[in-house]
């Protein structure tokens, strides 16, 4: 074969290879529902007394959309990684929190067979965070709550099942962490405030839109 046919074949072939890795890339939306038990630990400081509470949410529910985005690895893992919106609601009797955010993710994938992908996650996001602490706290330090900017943290395994080409159903596994403080400070010392952490695990399943 002659110099220009060998040339024209590499051209073909380094365009097949570029078509074949912009059509294995994609993009989704994904949206996402995990539950699961959370615990909490506040304390809460105002007209001279503190208040610790120290408990679980009867309800915690947390919902996600993302934008995510699949970059399969050539004879290694490849890369799964997102941007959203995430809100949250847990509750226990007159104790509420809920969580407004920015969510961001990112984590090792494969993809075994072409129908099936699992891999791992850490997440993280920051936004608004409200918590309303019960009547009686309230009546105790003058303090009824909190509405101010708190952060997510967390890490889930992850098992995604492509049911088509653009439909994808996921189920997840793994734990989240929820953190907002404010405090009002006199000669150093924290006159008024409220610091709430939480953490729990969390089992959920998405639904994935590719494109």
């Amino acid at each position: 074969m002659n110099p220009p046919c060998h040339a024209a074949l590499r051209v073909v072939a380094a365009l097949c290879a570029v078509i074949t890795g912009a059509r294995a890339e994609e993009f989704s939306n994904s949206f996402a529902v995990d539950l699961g038990q959370k615990h909490y630990r506040i304390s809460v400081t105002g007209n001279d007394q503190v208040v610790d509470l120290d408990g679980s949410y009867e309800t915690s529910v947390h919902a996600t959309w993302m934008l995510r985005f699949w970059d399969p690895g050539f004879e290694s893992p490849g890369f799964l990684g997102g941007l959203g919106l995430a809100y949250g609601f847990y509750e226990e009797d007159d104790l509420l929190l809920q969580v407004f955010e920015v969510r961001g993710e990112f984590g090792p994938a494969m993809e075994p067979v072409s129908w099936l992908r699992f891999g791992m996650q850490l997440f993280g996001g920051i936004g608004y965070h409200d918590l309303h602490v019960p009547r009686a706290i309230y009546d105790l330090t003058g303090v009824s709550g909190i509405g101010n900017l708190g952060f997510s943290y967390g890490a889930n395994a992850f098992l995604t099942f492509k049911l088509h080409h653009n439909l994808h159903l996921s189920g997840q596994a793994g734990f989240r962490g929820l953190y907002v403080s404010y405090g009002v400070f006199e000669d150093g010392n924290l006159n008024r405030g409220i610091e709430s952490s939480t953490i729990g695990l969390l089992a959920g399943a998405s639904i994935d839109f590719a494109f």
